[in-house]
């Protein structure tokens, strides 16, 4: 069975609280309902509208008290931010911007490269909604009381109306194709490629184009629209490249292997991608730092790096908001644990790693064993490096140019899960073998991040607390449609690095999706303080807090490259955070990761739950029963682990119990033999042979009935003939008696 669904993508981020409820305020129904879906989306917009004036200047400051004056503009800019302003500031800006986006379809740069049709048109919206707010925002500062404020403030205050593109002008928000259809098969146990659907009350939920969503305010510029600078406006911040540099000569290796390190890059390829901004297409920021959306980072001459790069050619992300008001991104990739880098974030990707054939990926051509152990390219010994590493664990022929990675891992596991599944099921064709494999192996990813990389990364205690672990139970423990299962802004730019992680690319690493990657270079968001403060319920850093979690030796170095800015110190401080309950990170980032139940706005929200959305928001994760997953089912993947994974596709002959920590006396060594593949037989499909039971059944029984009805018939003709019989011979009897009496 199929619906189609209708989404009306306008306010996909409108403010910190509104952000984490689902849609944020965008509204899906039937396509029969189109009316009243615009009913509807008008009325939670005036929803948001009664609550946020009287509330959102809360949200604005986090836990931070903010000044009197900073509080009375924005208060400034909501007043102001209506009538002529409003109107005048708007049209003002769509004249000039559709000028723009005409003589850009002319000239045909920028070409949106990477971007869909429609996520061009997004993109296109956040140009003209952020063109009217500097207009309006210009317009209010030129009014009395507007001068004596920051932009950033009379933004706020404009933010508060949430505003998007269809109540300024319904006809061109039309033109631009915010209104989506999705086609969507009722209870398909299968996930789209591109994330829609997995929600199908709000099938974009998760889907490519979702924007990210925020646990603190935007911060920016003192105007409002350039990028975060220092809180003391006669002061500049530090460059990312320093921030960095001081921050590697602190930061501490954990005790975990090279794969919980490749697990978290994964993890991040595999839930955002943010692209660059379109209109710093080709353009060299180094060479054009005042170019529209360049921020070039500059590289100290005492930096090692900067004989060979002088300067990051570093741009700002694609405009992605939904009203007026600050800047926001989207995501080219599923928010969704759904191994994107295996299979891809589109279809077309996704058709393209087929192999067409018998539900395989494509994958390089193996040599089961290289000659005296001896690598097939090289002619070098080789030796599988996993746990620490996937070097030298894929024999691979001549001419064959794969990386390393958990990527080839994984995809050797799903086409090992095909040929299982073909075993049992000779009547499966490519499509059903490819879709059962991919389902297997996302239930396998997910179990492993949630049952032993989650507790390595933030303890044991932390995850068994908020019900994410395997078996929980709780809040977080089944499919809740409301929860939006997006990225937050504070895990894309920060959180979701841990000290194991790679922090640049080394050229004697050799290819690597790492490389490719436009997430290593720092972006500014909230400072530490509003971080540290927002986790620890209002607590405020100064500098002298800060040497009670922090050596001296690194405050002192932190005061000198923030000029005694404390406010200033960027959030990637908590990095160097002492480990909390036995995980690798620490309470900063552990606080941005799980969830803290709060209640805001008179709405049940949560706070720091990067994870937990993850899972709760996702129909299809395996362990919810919305997952259509049998009891047996189940049973078979709560034995994925990672160590499986590596002894069932690598040539290994043991590996550590939790493969993501080195071998130790609680961690011991288990020998492959030991670590048998798993009974599959739960996915052997009977409905085939049922239906060939019920039809050999059906053909006996009309067999018998027809036997049956030739029974009947054939005694009635006898029956027939004795009464023929019994005729004749009375006819018979009564010639011979009249024959008598003549």
């Amino acid at each position: 069975m199929w619906y189609t669904g209708v989404v009306w993508q306008l306010t996909s981020d409108i403010t910190p609280a509104a952000s984490l409820l689902r849609a944020s305020v965008t509204c899906s129904v039937t396509s029969r309902h189109l009316t009243l879906l615009k009913v509807s989306l008008l009325g939670n917009i005036s929803y948001f509208k009664l609550h946020l004036a009287n509330s959102y200047t809360n949200w604005l400051t986090g836990s931070t008290v903010r000044g009197n004056r900073e509080n009375e503009c924005i208060e400034v800019g909501f007043a102001r931010a209506a009538g002529s302003n409003l109107h005048n500031g708007y049209e003002a800006a769509k004249d000039a911007v559709l000028a723009r986006w005409a003589e850009e379809d002319t000239e045909g740069r920028p070409d949106y490269a990477g971007l869909s049709p429609l996520l061009k048109n997004v993109t296109r919206t956040g140009q003209l909604l952020e063109a009217a707010s500097q207009v309006i925002v210009d317009l209010i500062r030129k009014t009395r009381v507007g001068k004596r404020c920051r932009g950033a403030w009379l933004l706020s205050g404009l933010e508060k109306h949430v505003i998007p593109l269809i109540n300024l002008d319904k006809d061109l928000a039309e033109d631009l194709g915010l209104v989506m259809s999705f086609r969507c098969m009722v209870g398909s146990p299968y996930p789209n490629v591109d994330g829609s659907c997995v929600n199908q009350e709000s099938p974009d939920l998760g889907s490519i184009g979702s924007k990210f969503l925020r646990l603190q305010p935007a911060v920016s510029g003192s105007d409002g629209f350039s990028p975060r600078g220092s809180v003391n406006g006669e002061k500049t911040l530090p460059s990312a490249r320093q921030v960095a540099q001081l921050l590697r000569k602190y930061l501490k290796k954990p005790a975990v292997t090279g794969l919980f390190s490749e697990w978290s890059h994964f993890i991040q390829r595999d839930t955002f991608s943010i692209p660059e901004s379109p209109q710093a297409q080709d353009v060299d920021c180094c060479l054009s730092p005042e170019a529209e959306d360049c921020a070039p980072i500059p590289v100290e001459e005492d930096d090692p790096m900067s004989s060979a790069v002088p300067c990051i050619n570093f741009r700002r992300s694609a405009r992605a908001q939904a009203i007026l008001g600050h800047r926001e991104s989207l995501s080219l990739v599923s928010t969704y644990l759904d191994a994107t880098p295996v299979y891809g974030p589109s279809d077309k990707v996704a058709f393209e790693r087929k192999a067409g054939y018998f539900g395989y990926l494509k994958t390089p051509e193996l040599v089961e064993k290289a000659e005296e152990g001896n690598d097939v390219k090289s002619g070098k010994e080789v030796k599988c490096g996993a746990p620490e590493s996937l070097e030298g664990c894929f024999q691979m022929a001549q001419g064959e140019d794969w990386a390393e990675d958990l990527r080839l891992l994984l995809a050797l596991e799903h086409n090992r899960l095909v040929d299982a599944l073909s075993e049992i099921n000779p009547h499966f064709d490519d499509s059903l073998l490819y879709n059962e494999a991919r389902r297997m192996v996302i239930a396998g990813y997910d179990h492993i991040t949630y049952g032993e990389y989650l507790p390595v990364l933030m303890g044991e205690a932390a995850v068994k607390k908020h019900s994410l672990g395997p078996g929980a139970e709780g809040p977080a423990a089944k499919f809740i449609p409301e929860v939006n299962p997006g990225i937050l802004t504070n895990f894309a730019l920060a959180s979701y690095r841990n000290p194991s992680m790679h922090t640049e690319w080394k050229e004697a690493w050799g290819r690597t999706d790492i490389m490719e990657s436009t997430h290593y270079d720092s972006i500014r968001l909230a400072g530490y303080k509003v971080w540290s403060s927002f986790c620890n319920n209002g607590h405020s850093n100064s500098w002298e807090d800060l040497e009670q979690n922090f050596s001296k030796e690194l405050v002192q170095e932190l005061k000198r490259l923030y000029h005694d800015e404390v406010e200033d110190v960027d959030a990637q401080l908590a990095l160097l955070e002492k480990p909390d309950d036995g995980g690798v990170i620490g309470k900063t980032y552990t606080c941005i990761l799980i969830p803290l139940a709060i209640t805001t706005l008179s709405l049940p929200i949560t706070k720091a739950d990067q994870f937990a959305r993850l899972k709760t928001g996702n129909r299809l994760y395996w362990e919810h029963e919305s997952s259509l997953l049998t009891v047996e089912q189940k049973d078979f993947l709560k034995e994925s682990t990672l160590a499986r994974l590596l002894c069932h596709n690598l040539p290994l002959h043991a590996v550590p119990t939790n493969a993501f920590l080195p071998p130790s006396d609680s961690n011991p060594l288990v020998p492959c033999s030991q670590l048998p593949v798993g009974d599959i037989s739960p996915w052997k499909d009977t409905s085939l042979i049922e239906k060939m039971k019920q039809i050999k059944e059906g053909k006996a029984s009309e067999q018998k009935e027809e036997a049956s009805e030739q029974q009947q018939q054939e005694e009635a003709s006898e029956q027939q003939e004795e009464v023929n019989e019994q005729q004749e011979e009375a006819s018979q009897a009564k010639e011979t008696s009249k024959h008598s009496e003549l």
